[in-house]
């Protein structure tokens, strides 16, 4: 899946190469425009709710976050062995390079196997 910016990058290829043999591309333009307004809305947002540390090295082992996108808390863990104080679903840092591509319906999903599968992970 490619990101928006890559969508555009393409649209606005395709609509070069396309006037350059003449050919009508209003609708084109069109679409290529709608991409630019969604690529200028403001990302949806996280906020930080807690940090929790080892004590030993400072290294931060999981952050406790409030997601607005997904309507709900949650953890991310960088230690897989962190158990958080909570119910809160959990997600592992590492799936955060397969999951960085998919729309917040396909992370609803995922929030939901999460939920009902404690500390389930995403593979590939």
């Amino acid at each position: 899946m490619r990101t928006l910016a890559e969508r555009i990058a393409k649209g606005e290829a395709a609509i070069a190469r396309a006037k350059a043999e003449g050919r009508d591309v209003a609708d084109w333009e069109k679409r290529l425009a709608e991409l630019k307004r969604e690529a200028a809305e403001p990302m949806p947002r996280a906020w930080v709710i807690a940090e929790v540390t080892d004590p030993a090295t400072g290294e931060v082992r999981a952050v406790h976050i409030c997601s607005e996108p997904l309507e709900t808390h949650l953890w991310v863990l960088r230690d897989p062995e962190f158990i958080p104080p909570d119910d809160d679903p959990v997600f592992f840092e590492d799936e955060f390079e397969f999951l960085k591509t998919k729309s917040i319906e396909h992370l609803c999903e995922v929030l939901k196997v999460k939920c009902a599968f404690p500390r389930s992970r995403v593979v590939q």
